[in-house]
């Protein structure tokens, strides 16, 4: 049961983590899937717009490079963006 609950979280967030991966088109039906799930706490298009700007923000503050978790955590703290 827990594998099964994970592996669903995995799938409705995936999307989301991977956004350098994907293209526009796939970031933003992974967006509205995951503010379908969440319509009362998350604003459609509001999330589908971050998204969007994900990228941009990505790219500036710490390049095309794609940073696993916790490395992306540590830029953070080292450019105290916290």
């Amino acid at each position: 049961m827990r594998f099964i609950v994970v592996k669903r979280i995995k799938e409705l967030f995936d999307g989301l983590w991977n956004y350098l991966d994907l293209s526009s088109t796939v970031t933003d039906q992974k967006a509205r899937i995951s503010a379908g799930q969440y319509g009362r706490d998350v604003n459609e298009e509001n999330l589908v717009t971050e998204m969007q700007n994900l990228l941009f923000v990505h790219s500036a503050n710490f390049g095309n490079t794609k940073l696993l978790p916790l490395d992306l955590l540590n830029k953070i703290y080292n450019f105290k963006l916290q």
